[in-house]
């Protein structure tokens, strides 16, 4: 089996660097306690992903390297996964955080019919990856105040396919040099 994980956090994190130019980094986890943060910057975590599995679907198949006589790698689509992604939006302040969820909430929701967004996963057999925004709530907390921490958890779910691949033996034409006699004896 491919796991998709990381590679639905690398397109959304790619992304998010493209259409939020004022956002300083985007960091592909949850940061360390002790680690310094460039603001503006948004996290992104994943949770446990909830997989419902279906009857495989054939995508393609591709030659083995090296060739082996009547045998190729084929790829299936086995099921799917839901994840639970976590943005955390980390600001200096709570005008910045207004603004940079104004503008994620608009990169997320380009479309207004159907809301979301949709990421082709280019390093993961082009598979297309659905993300929808679920919710948020601000971090204004007493001890967030105290230590000048404005922080906005967003909760995007996310959709892809699982993949996996197997070499297996594949049916081929075959040529074949029989002729019927012309005059069969009675």
């Amino acid at each position: 089996m491919i796991e998709p994980s990381k590679h639905i956090i690398r397109a959304l994190a790619d992304y998010l660097q493209a259409e939020l130019p004022d956002l300083a980094d985007v960091i592909e986890n949850f940061p360390q306690p002790s680690e310094e943060l460039q603001l503006p910057c948004v996290s992104v975590f994943i949770g446990q992903p909830a997989f419902t599995n279906k009857m495989p679907e054939l995508l393609g198949t591709a030659d083995l390297s090296p060739p082996v006589a009547n045998k190729k790698r084929s790829t299936y689509a086995v099921g799917s996964y839901d994840y639970r992604l976590q943005l955390d939006i980390w600001t200096g302040s709570k005008e910045e955080r207004h603004q940079i969820f104004s503008d994620l909430f608009a990169a997320i929701n380009k479309n207004v019919n159907p809301m979301g967004l949709s990421l082709t996963l280019a390093d993961y057999n082009n598979e297309i990856c659905r993300f929808d925004m679920v919710g948020h709530q601000f971090m204004d907390a007493e001890v967030n105040a105290q230590r000048q921490e404005w922080r906005v958890q967003v909760t995007v779910l996310a959709h892809g396919r699982v993949l996996m691949t197997k070499d297996e033996f594949i049916m081929s034409n075959i040529e074949n040099n029989f002729s019927t006699p012309n005059n069969i004896p009675e």
